[in-house]
């Protein structure tokens, strides 16, 4: 991620990730910027924006909004988005005094707060500024401005749909099933369960909570017989229908994800996250996760 400070400018540079991480760095830059009266704007979040209502109309998927009364065409928002680079390049050739310009990178695996005062003057110290790097959070910031954040990420209804007839009496536990894709999930600190360990999972579950019954949710096709003789149900596999139906349950399981992390925040959810095959689930394993960590 790189992130372009402008006066009261910021502009994220790359997409990184996909759904839910940028929902997360979105969020956690609009919380600085609102903390610090900074324009944000993200055009890598280009092809989600139009599932969100406060992003939908947003030319520059920025925060504040600058809004057209016109359906933004994809390609309009792509080259923009394809356009920042050049602007970096543009201010590092031109050498200019770090006043104006410098340019912040985190190395890999290095946490940068945006909430810690050096941080925060090395970010504010010059007209535009240029910060890269994943782990770049705020949750001081992003705590204090939490409902806003909902607001502005809440689905347009053309793309979500009710999910769920919550019924008092009966608990809703959302499953997100993450299932490895070679392509994308090469990563060996994650931990992918198999079918017959949700089904475990489930059956704790109904241990726990007498008349319940299941939303499954996957990346990937689900074998529906591991299944079949518990009260389950299944979405379209939509991304935006699959992430706010996991926010609308009463309870989630799930390995580590910013996915179910995000349904977690924005539902007010409480989140089992799955460390083992071998974990012990009790009622106080829940919890509403209100940042990454």
């Amino acid at each position: 991620m790189v992130v372009i400070f402008i006066n009261l400018m910021v502009i994220i540079k790359e997409s990184y990730g996909r759904l839910a991480n940028r929902l997360w760095q979105f969020s956690y830059l609009i919380a600085f910027g609102i903390e610090n009266n900074v324009y944000v704007s993200y055009p890598g979040f280009k092809e989600y924006a139009k599932y969100f209502l406060g992003t939908q109309n947003n030319l520059f998927c920025s925060f504040p909004s600058i809004e057209l009364p016109i359906l933004i065409p994809e390609f309009l928002r792509s080259n923009i988005f394809k356009s920042v680079p050049w602007l970096k390049r543009f201010f590092i050739k031109l050498k200019v005094n770090q006043k104006i310009y410098s340019h912040i990178w985190i190395k890999p695996g290095v946490y940068f707060d945006m909430d810690d005062r050096l941080s925060k003057q090395k970010l504010l110290n010059a007209k535009v500024v240029t910060l890269e790097g994943w782990l770049t959070r705020c949750n001081r910031s992003f705590r204090n401005n939490e409902e806003l954040i909902r607001k502005i990420f809440t689905p347009n209804e053309n793309y979500f749909s009710k999910p769920i007839e919550m019924n008092n009496n009966i608990t809703v536990i959302g499953v997100h099933m993450r299932q490895k894709q070679e392509l994308y999930d090469d990563n060996e600190s994650f931990i992918y369960l198999n079918n017959w360990e949700y089904r475990e999972i489930m059956l704790k579950c109904i241990e726990l909570y007498d008349d319940c019954s299941f939303v499954l949710i996957s990346n990937l096709p689900i074998d529906k017989n591991y299944f079949a003789d518990l009260p389950v149900s299944y979405t379209n596999g939509n991304l935006i229908q699959d992430i706010y139906t996991l926010a609308a349950c009463n309870y989630i399981i799930g390995v580590s994800s910013t996915f179910s992390l995000w349904a977690s925040f924005y539902g007010r959810v409480p989140l089992c996250m799955i460390s083992s095959n071998k974990q012990k689930i009790n009622r106080s394993s829940f919890k509403v996760y209100h940042n990454l960590f």
